[in-house]
């Protein structure tokens, strides 16, 4: 199955995640009955982003299903976090008419010649 983070909170208005890598990636599940056929991922425990202000490497836990075994005893994982700082850039039109033809080639429709 595969695992994926789950992330609550926001990072700095300035950052965003340009990835976030978990390992081990996959774990084997096993169970006494057919419960294990509604089970799409596995999610890992909370984690807040809030609290994240740079490259980091987090253990988690992971949210397993009840009634679910994992042969090979995996409960946590790392998660490594790699964020961005986002460039801002203010952008200011210097010709009206540059932005009505580029606007106006937005909103053409293409339509079928008649015959």
């Amino acid at each position: 199955f595969g695992i994926e983070a789950k992330f609550t909170g926001a990072l700095s208005d300035d950052y965003a995640i340009s990835s976030a890598t978990i390992n081990p990636p996959h774990i084997i599940l096993g169970t006494a009955d057919k419960s294990i056929d509604s089970i799409e991922k596995i999610y890992t425990e909370e984690i807040d982003l809030s609290q994240i202000h740079n490259d980091m490497t987090i253990i988690a836990s992971l949210d397993l299903p009840e009634d679910v075994y994992n042969p090979d005893d995996i409960d946590k994982v790392e998660v490594l976090i790699t964020i961005d700082k986002m460039e801002k850039k203010d952008i200011t039109a210097t010709s009206f008419s540059s932005f009505q033809g580029l606007l106006l080639m937005m909103t053409m429709k293409i339509t079928k010649p008649q015959k």
